[in-house]
């Protein structure tokens, strides 16, 4: 919920209902929060369930886009846990586990990465921090996730503290359990990701 925050009464009835009764004078506008977007090429379906609520679960992400990777396996795609009535629920899940009341967008598009799908799915921000988490050769080392979008998240603060700027927001780039091919990795950094990394062991879930 991204609506005005302050106090109410609460009032029982006879019935055991509750009824909250805002004190308008105590309504403030909420303070921006940074935005997270969690863009995922389509997993394991299994995994892609249990994924569902534990994204939700995190305060600062906002939306969650779900798309083709080239190494996804494309019958992943007709998995049950990328229909609304499956995910929707395992979403609400995950923002009551996080005490959170902010909703999470969803956005689920069967198509293969290219720069025309990333400039519809509005990803072209420049004011947010864009990283592709990529595992990178011995002829690329990406840079360290963390440093990244913390370095990027200071200076945002620092510019709205001095009233410019909004609040900081960014875009991550997940790939499928292959990972993202060097041709989807181009399309990303073209478009103005980073290549970034969060070690150099394999994490599998």
């Amino acid at each position: 919920y991204d609506g005005p925050r302050g106090k109410a009464t609460v009032t029982v009835d006879d019935g055991g209902g509750v009824r909250l009764t805002p004190v308008q004078e105590t309504m403030v506008p909420p303070e921006p929060e940074p935005e997270i977007t969690v863009l995922l090429a389509v997993p394991f379906p299994m995994r892609m369930k249990w994924l569902w609520p534990v994204m939700a679960s995190f305060t600062y992400v906002t939306r969650i886009v779900v798309i083709r990777g080239e190494l996804s396996n494309h019958e992943f795609c007709d998995s049950r846990s990328l229909r609304e009535g499956v995910y929707g629920p395992l979403i609400e899940k995950g923002m009551s586990q996080g005490a959170r009341t902010r909703g999470v967008k969803v956005d689920v598009c069967f198509e293969n990465v290219s720069a025309d799908l990333l400039g519809r799915l509005g990803l072209g921000d420049n004011s947010a921090a864009r990283a592709l988490l990529d595992c990178g050769d011995e002829n690329n080392v990406p840079k360290e996730l963390y440093g990244h979008v913390d370095g990027f998240f200071s200076d945002a603060h620092g510019r709205r503290a001095s009233g410019v700027g909004s609040c900081p927001a960014a875009t991550l780039a997940v790939g499928p359990e292959r990972g993202w091919t060097e041709k989807e990795a181009k399309i990303f950094t073209d478009f103005g990701f980073a290549s970034t990394s969060l070690g150099s062991s394999i994490l599998r879930v």
